[in-house]
């Protein structure tokens, strides 16, 4: 039986961790309200954190790394001088004196409690999505439509112009001279009476919904959850999307003979040479069409079908498509070794496939899986690791599966080595390091809802669901 040695408060970047100062990236393109304070300072509630904006036009950024309780926040409320900051059912915080104070979970309510007449017939909006006052204007954004204003008890089109990436509008706010407009992926917009002006924030990823990280001749991919690729280069983000590549739901990257494979959601696979993208290059050569999970060894890449998995080592393509212990299966991630195929699946274990005889073992909960959904797979100084959907990591040595305690949550959705004999978990509760002696470390606490791990050069990425750390050796 392995002994985990496990410290009674885990280790936060400690010896065996990440040390240095991380840096956390988020998009603040998805703004959820907008309201002036007093002193003409705009607030803004993003889904990367709060944005503030002072009467001279200088721009400050608040996340969880500047002491946030949480990078989403919901809600802008100006209250006796103050600006309170509501977050979704975890806490709040408020901005007095130049500094913040975090406090307990309040609820969300309406900025504009008395409701006004609903919108006239016969028009495109179907209802109203959010409104503000601006001195005596009441302005509201009707779905499907534009900018309505209430005056005289009847509502009045507003006929300014309202750009096309400005018409997907949550939130709304005036300090009587300028409008501004917050839409759901193109962040801030201003009309001063004349001229519409987008604000975006500098070295922002477009999106930060991370599912997947992989380097790829100097720079760093990020796929996210709806969003395309996110493309880290030389200190600078770009961005990827359809119809460069086959959709905006990129799921999982892998490298192999200098080309980058990228699988979508839909089970297409495109493959980037250089800087010229290919679409969909496996569809035509997969017997069952669909890829659902990559793997490479640097001889070959593997590609996860329904009920097994095809093989190419740069020259021809073998199909492993007739195991009947996987047949009517989805793969869910692979892990080639020189003598045996680790399989994964979603509902059916883990399979281990002797390469030589083609033998299929099973494990699962039968014989001490703690899980039969698979959601990842990966080996660290001889120890092979599994992460399961809901029985948290799990440890193979000899002939028995451990639990590894330490590695908090149940669903693990990331494993890689760390290239000095120890494993990186990310789950939805944080990520780890988990030592060759077994020592479990958190790799920083303000990690949260992490979804995948790239060790590089200067740490490790960590893309979560809320943003996407580095954390520096």
């Amino acid at each position: 039986m392995r002994s985990w040695l496990i410290a009674g408060v885990l280790v936060v970047c400690g010896l065996q961790g990440y040390a240095g100062e991380p840096t956390l990236f988020t998009s603040t393109r998805y703004v959820m309200d907008a309201a002036f304070s007093s002193d003409g300072t705009l607030w803004v509630a993003t889904r990367g954190g709060v944005l503030r904006r002072d009467a001279k036009g200088a721009w400050s950024k608040f996340t969880t790394a500047n002491g946030l309780p949480s990078s989403e926040p919901a809600q802008i409320r100006i209250t006796d001088g103050s600006v309170q900051v509501v977050f979704y059912a975890r806490a709040s915080a408020v901005w007095r004196d130049g500094e913040w104070t975090v406090g307990p979970a309040v609820p969300w309510r309406p900025s504009l409690p008395d409701r006004p007449a609903p919108p006239p017939p016969n028009i495109p909006g179907t209802h109203i999505v959010t409104r503000c006052r601006g001195g005596s204007r009441e302005i509201a954004a009707l779905f499907g439509d534009g900018l309505y204003e209430y005056a005289g008890g009847k509502w009045v089109r507003l006929e300014i112009g309202l750009p096309d990436n400005a018409r997907d509008i949550t939130a709304l706010a005036s300090d009587g001279s300028a409008l501004w407009v917050g839409t759901r992926r193109d962040g801030l917009w201003r009309y001063d009476g004349k001229v519409w002006t987008q604000f975006l924030q500098p070295d922002e990823p477009y999106s930060h919904n991370v599912q997947c990280i992989a380097p790829y001749r100097g720079s760093v991919y990020f796929s996210t959850l709806e969003d395309g690729l996110a493309v880290r280069t030389g200190g600078k983000w770009q961005h990827v999307s359809a119809p460069a590549i086959s959709s905006d739901a990129p799921r999982q990257m892998v490298e192999f003979g200098g080309s980058l494979y990228v699988r979508q959601t839909d089970g297409k696979v495109d493959r980037l040479d250089g800087d010229k993208w290919t679409l969909d290059v496996l569809s035509k050569i997969l017997p069952r069409k669909q890829a659902y999970a990559l793997a490479c060894d640097g001889k070959r890449l593997y590609v996860g079908e329904w009920g097994g998995w095809s093989e190419f080592d740069g020259k021809t393509w073998t199909h492993h498509l007739k195991h009947s212990e996987l047949q009517g299966i989805e793969v869910t991630a692979i892990l080639p070794e020189e003598r045996t195929v680790w399989v994964g699946t979603q509902g059916h274990g883990l399979a281990e496939v002797d390469r030589a005889t083609e033998k299929v073992c099973l494990h699962d909960e039968r014989n001490g899986l703690a899980d039969d959904w698979v959601r990842c797979i990966s080996r660290a100084d001889g120890t092979l690791y599994v992460g399961t959907y809901v029985g948290g990591l799990l440890a193979r040595r000899g002939s028995a599966w451990e639990h590894v305690p330490g590695v908090q949550g149940s669903e693990i959705t990331d494993l890689k080595p760390d290239g000095a004999g120890g494993l990186l978990a990310a789950t939805r509760s944080s990520a780890y390091r988990v030592a060759s002696d077994g020592q479990v470390s958190q790799l920083d606490a303000r990690v949260s809802e992490a979804q995948a791990l790239c060790p590089c050069a200067d740490g490790v990425w960590v893309g979560t669901r809320s943003g996407i750390w580095l954390l520096p050796k």
